[in-house]
């Protein structure tokens, strides 16, 4: 249960417009990092949260802060640059971020989707 409150709690954390986000860069492999500290976090229950997604076989697993990682973490023989297929868990990301989207008022799901994207 920790771990899934963890994960809300930074993903709810990316939708909040009184920090400034960064974005990486489009090219380049850097990415700013915040830390457990910088953060006021406990980072004593990591070990925990790690063995218990490689028991769930856990490829890869990334915590933001405002679009700073503060946690990247591969499993087995994945790393940064291995390739795998979201299947069903980008349509599980999307939705929440359309749900936190609506509730801060960026979005309403009523309107048509070429409101948005345009038409075509």
């Amino acid at each position: 249960m920790k771990c899934i409150l963890l994960v809300f709690a930074a993903l709810s954390s990316l939708f909040s417009f009184a920090q400034d986000l960064y974005f990486p860069a489009v090219s380049g492999n850097t990415w700013q990092n915040r830390s457990f500290d910088d953060l006021d976090w406990c980072a004593k229950d990591t070990l925990d949260l790690y063995q218990y997604l490689e028991t769930q076989n856990t490829k890869a697993f990334m915590v933001l802060k405002s679009g700073k990682r503060v946690i990247e973490k591969y499993f087995d023989s994945f790393t940064r640059d291995s390739v795998w297929y979201w299947v069903s868990a980008g349509k599980t990301l999307m939705n929440f971020c359309v749900g936190v989207a609506q509730k801060q008022g960026v979005l309403d799901i009523n309107d048509p989707v070429s409101l948005h994207l345009g038409t075509g």
